[in-house]
């Protein structure tokens, strides 16, 4: 249950999802339209029950640490499973689309709002160019001589690539029979929704800068490109439907329900029974074991001075969207190349909206930078080891700052969110999930990308033992900053 309210407290919440709504509808009217009822065989319900059952252990993997897309994806996963176990397999081959449809009331899709930003500045940047308007651009910001824009998260166009692939999904399998065309359609639609959405801003930018912003700005602009969205659409639909298949009457089929025997009924129940207990047991028993865990290690700490670098004493202004962590830390050392700040924040035992891992949590605060890039990189300590760490570099009024981080799951270093869920399941299942952190440093500077990189670099080189040491093991050469 509490899968299914996550699901539509996203859906209520976000814009972006609010079409989930109509999805069950959608497939539950395309699944009446065909009304056939298939026979269940024996092999059909082994197959069922297995199936159900992994996708059951699946879940009770992604609810141990919180990964709500695993857990909601799963939960649809069991609901195709007892279809397939009730109805069969001729059945649910022949429902496919409209079964397999109802992933959509899964809200997945926001990890495509950065390359989409990025990819929508580049081509507009070069389509005004092209127009022969001067333009400078530095990541999702450019300007053009009478002003400024940002490439904003609500301009990717990730809102009407989603609802353009399910109304695109469904006009293909009500028009066409031909697998080669369905798959075409909703392929040429998702291409021209990318670029429809390059040709809206471009337009944005030529009409705002020949107006001198008095036109195109504001919240009008998603206004008409909402209205331009909808012709795309429109014509989508009027080439497609002109090369319709005439539809095949032989979907059109009764057969005759084959009613699970008492026998069935016990086998299965007794499977769900020992699923549950397990699914219930399992999380429960490795969590109690981290919590424990959790209350016998100290809480980290950050170094009180570095080798050659010197604590400070002073803050910087580093702001970040992070919720329901144990601790926050963070210090500035300064060294003979210039100042670093080194932050830490701790997580125990996570809770849905209170993750080390969200896609809610940034490391910046969005109404003050922008994020012009993120990427992965290698970093060489004393031993001449390489740790992965993720990179990120941020503009914002005239400034940039450059973060590496990484995260800290029970003495492993992780990059990466994905790599970072696996790592705490894998920690809480072997009992040794004792909390886990994400570290960060950062230097501010203003045009030079490979001093800012030496500087991070010669950082964390000359200092990355004693970091950890007082991450795990923090003694007297460690403070709390709290």
């Amino acid at each position: 249950m509490d899968t299914l309210l996550s699901m539509i407290r996203i859906w209520i919440q976000s814009d972006t999802f609010g079409h989930c709504f109509f999805v069950p509808v959608i497939s539950g009217y395309l699944l009446w339209r065909n009304r056939s009822r298939g026979r269940s065989s024996l092999s059909d319900r082994i197959l069922a029950i297995l199936a159900t059952v992994a996708f059951s252990l699946v879940w009770a993997m992604g609810a141990l640490v919180d990964v709500l897309v695993v857990t909601q994806f799963m939960l649809v996963s069991m609901v195709l499973g007892l279809v397939f176990l009730f109805f069969g397999y001729s059945f649910f081959l022949k429902n496919l689309f409209p079964l397999l449809f109802l992933y959509f009331v899964v809200p997945v899709g926001n990890f495509l709002v950065d390359p989409l930003v990025d990819l929508t500045a580049y081509t507009t940047v070069e389509l005004v160019s092209l127009s022969g308007i001067p333009v400078f651009r530095d990541g999702i910001y450019f300007s053009v001589p009478n002003g400024n824009f940002e490439v904003a998260d609500a301009c990717s166009g990730v809102r009407f690539l989603i609802v353009s692939i399910v109304l695109g999904g469904v006009f293909a399998y009500l028009t066409f029979e031909s697998q080669w065309k369905r798959w075409l359609f909703v392929l040429g639609l998702i291409a021209l929704s990318i670029v429809a959405n390059t040709i809206r801003a471009y337009l944005i930018v030529v009409i705002a800068y020949y107006s001198d912003f008095r036109i195109g700005v504001g919240d009008d602009h998603l206004f008409y490109g909402w209205i331009f969205f909808g012709v795309v659409l429109f014509f989508s639909f009027w080439v497609g439907a002109r090369f319709a298949d005439e539809q095949d009457e032989s979907r059109q089929c009764y057969e005759s329900f084959a009613p699970m025997t008492m026998t069935s009924l016990l086998v299965l129940s007794s499977l769900a029974l020992v699923v549950i207990a397990g699914g219930s047991y399992l999380p429960g028993n490795r969590l109690a074991k981290a919590h424990g865990n959790i209350g016998e290690r100290p809480v980290p700490q950050l170094p009180v001075s570095l080798s050659s670098w010197t604590n400070t004493g002073s803050k910087p202004d580093w702001q970040t969207t992070y919720q329901g962590e144990l601790a926050t830390q963070i210090a500035t050392y300064r060294g003979a190349a210039g100042e670093v700040s080194l932050m830490l924040i701790h997580y125990g035992l996570e809770n849905q909206g209170g993750e080390l891992v969200n896609s809610q949590n940034l490391l910046y605060n969005k109404e003050s930078w922008g994020a012009a890039r993120q990427t992965m990189r290698l970093v060489t300590l004393p031993n001449q080891s390489q740790r992965k760490i993720d990179a990120l570099t941020l503009v914002g009024g005239g400034n940039r700052r450059m973060i590496w981080f990484w995260h800290d799951v029970a003495g492993t270093t992780v990059a990466g969110g994905a790599r970072t869920k696996l790592q705490q399941l894998l920690a809480i299942l072997m009992g040794n999930y004792d909390g886990a952190s994400v570290l960060a440093v950062a230097v501010d500077y203003q045009f030079d990308d490979g001093k800012a990189t030496s500087i991070l670099t010669d950082f964390l080189s000359e200092n990355w033992g004693e970091i950890q040491q007082c991450i795990r093991r923090p003694g007297s050469q460690c403070v709390d900053t709290r």
